[in-house]
């Protein structure tokens, strides 16, 4: 177990350069060194453990990903299949190991970084700006202590900045760089003969009896959906919205705190005349041109006339003008200049990344805040937004606590005033028969995992809403019997059989081959045969032409052996592979992509020495996996 584990550890790191547990805001995942309590640990270590509940979370974290990526159709079954239990318990053995290296090393966050990665999260700001009472909001909605966010948030990026360090490589073997230029650049021509299955299936046509057969031995594969039909709550801010009523006082303490976003920075109206800095104009030449404009000024020439004549900016046909603008809009050296001068005055020659610059202020705008009457009308439905966040949370706890004690969930949606709604049978398939939070993959998830007559608990979705439903009764899923599903049994039947007959024609086409029969004389004995002649192509040409699988097996031939020896299962079926030609990369244009493949060969590297590192850590810690417990969850 500990191998494959290890194994899918390290191809993981080498997919994804080791973002080991992607810790979301809803469900971290990780630190359940907090607080815990002494369970038999699933995997033990030298310095440290992981309890059932630890990889429980971050199981059900990634599974959710899964299925936003994949659809809500995506079961556990499904997605355990595609490999993410394993994974998943690799990357929480990662993180671990990550962690404890750090601790091993002392190195820490300290408390200003991470201050400024939480101020500088989107959902813990208003505006743009730190909203202390919302970050305390939303820990709270979440059930996570500020204590513990900041922990496990510490931890991650603890784990970040190693992975960094670790994965930097700084220098790259010149040759490494020229044999893998040479690999790149390298073309190959090829013709395949194709057979597609689809061509096979009109003359595939079983009886009932065969039809029967298939489905009793496939019979996992035409099961009827598991359906559900549930009555269930809303609350939500218009839940709530009505009821509230704001003072006066409120509104203007929200605009006294919030000024600077009522507020209109000052703007300045300039104009400017460039002398670009090139390959062809160096520095002391620009600087020598840009003192001729400026003598022609002080001589008293029009501004706007001398840009004409002078400025080498597209400004320059409008005297250079640059109209309206505020301060930050304009590179720093230009805008700093820009915003010291007086109507009027021209600027001494200032430099910038483009060149040199002499500037005059025609207009200056000063700031403007705009006067409490004026935004009461906007700041009315943020300041009740805000109020209704408060509502609705400790609104969704009387709901909790009057379903618990009555379990009426129409009568309890009657004296709390929220939407109520009973739906018929549905099935994780029939997204067009829902309606509203119906729709959600939370919903539907509660839904199909809630017993006949069960309420689940108060479950949180975004933007503030909240639900709780009720299974009035469950249809399990049963097996289709012939006649329901005869249509997609026959069109099954037929691709799984013209797969078979494709590839088996196909195999003794590379056997003919084998024996000393020509490619042209097979090419012709089959209609069904498609030939074609690819253009010259790399290995990772962009166009996907021809298929990855087939320009792979092209890169495997030499011209001595030209056909591949099996039968490539490609999107237009099966094809069989002949190289034709094999031009070497063109020498001339290495200096013009050295760089750029360096700096590829750079990220690759990195990221085999930090699997490097993550393969010696693994090595040395030891791990125990409690097979029977991880086969349990």
């Amino acid at each position: 177990m500990l191998s494959v584990m290890r194994r899918g550890a390290k191809s993981w790191v080498i997919k994804v350069r080791l973002v080991l547990i992607s810790l979301s805001f809803v469900v971290w995942g990780v630190g359940d060194d907090l607080g815990q309590g002494s369970r038999k640990p699933l995997v033990e270590a030298n310095n440290w453990t992981i309890t059932s509940r630890e990889f429980s979370e971050a199981y059900e974290n990634e599974f959710q990903r899964m299925r936003q990526q994949f659809g809500n159709s995506l079961d556990k079954k499904m997605a355990d299949a595609m490999g993410l239990k394993q994974r998943s318990l690799s990357s929480l053995i990662n993180y671990h190991l990550i962690q404890d290296a750090g601790r091993s090393m002392n190195l820490t966050i300290s408390p200003a970084q991470l201050q400024k990665t939480i101020a500088e999260n989107p959902a813990f700001q208003t505006l743009g700006n730190f909203d202390n009472n919302r970050y305390n909001l939303l820990l709270r909605n979440n059930q996570i202590t500020p204590k513990e966010y900041e922990y496990k948030l510490s931890a991650d990026m603890l784990s970040s900045q190693i992975q960094q360090s670790i994965g930097t490589f700084s220098v790259t073997p010149e040759i490494i760089v020229k044999d893998s230029y040479n690999l790149a650049g390298e073309t190959r021509k090829i013709i395949t003969m194709s057979l597609d299955p689809k061509k096979l299936e009109k003359d595939i046509n079983p009886d009932d009896a065969t039809l029967q057969a298939y489905l009793d031995k496939h019979i996992d594969r035409y099961m009827t959906p598991a359906k559900v039909k549930v009555r269930h709550i809303l609350l939500n801010s218009d839940s709530v919205v009505s009821s509230i009523s704001v003072t006066d006082e409120q509104l203007q303490e929200y605009y006294y705190e919030n000024t600077d976003q009522y507020t209109q920075a000052e703007t300045r109206e300039a104009r400017h005349i460039l002398v670009k800095i090139d390959e062809k104009v160096d520095d002391a030449a620009a600087l020598k041109k840009i003192q001729q404009a400026a003598k022609r000024l002080k001589d008293g020439e029009d501004f706007a006339n001398v840009a004409k004549d002078t400025s080498e900016d597209v400004s320059a046909s409008q005297g250079g003008s640059l109209g309206q603008f505020a301060r930050g809009m304009m590179v720093k050296p230009f805008d700093d200049v820009a915003f010291s001068l007086n109507i009027g005055i021209i600027s001494e020659p200032v430099k910038t990344q483009f060149g040199y610059h002499l500037i005059k202020v025609d207009k200056i705008n000063p700031a403007k805040s705009k006067s409490y009457e004026e935004v009461k009308n906007q700041i009315e439905p943020i300041v009740i937004n805000q109020i209704a966040v408060n509502k609705v949370y400790d609104l969704s706890i009387t709901l909790e606590n009057q379903l618990y004690a009555s379990g009426d969930m129409q009568g309890v949606s009657k004296d709390l005033n929220l939407r109520y709604r009973e739906t018929d049978f549905f099935s994780q398939q029939d997204a067009n028969k829902l309606k509203g939070i119906e729709k959600e993959p939370k919903f539907q998830e509660i839904a199909f995992s809630t017993s006949k007559g069960d309420i689940s608990s108060i479950i949180e979705l975004p933007n503030n809403r909240f639900f709780a439903l009720e299974v009035m009764d469950r249809q399990e899923p049963r097996p289709k019997e012939l006649a329901e599903t005869k249509t997609s049994l026959l069109s099954d039947y037929r691709k799984v059989n013209a797969e078979l007959q494709a590839k088996e024609l196909m195999e003794a086409t590379i056997d003919n081959l084998a024996k000393g029969e020509s490619w042209e004389s097979l090419a012709k004995s089959n209609k069904l045969f498609k030939i074609s002649t690819s253009n010259h192509f790399k290995r990772d040409d962009k166009s996907n032409k021809p298929a990855s699988a087939i320009r792979a097996a092209a890169f495997k031939l030499t011209l001595a052996k030209p056909d591949y020896n099996q039968a490539i299962r490609a999107v237009d079926g099966f094809t069989l592979v002949r190289l034709q030609d094999i031009k070497p990369a063109n020498q001339d244009e290495f200096e013009k992509e050295a760089q750029e493949i360096r700096n590829s060969l750079q990220i690759s590297l990195g990221m085999e020495q930090l699997t490097a590192f993550v393969d010696g850590l693994w090595k040395k810690a030891n791990i125990r996996i409690n097979q029977e417990l991880f086969n349990q969850i």
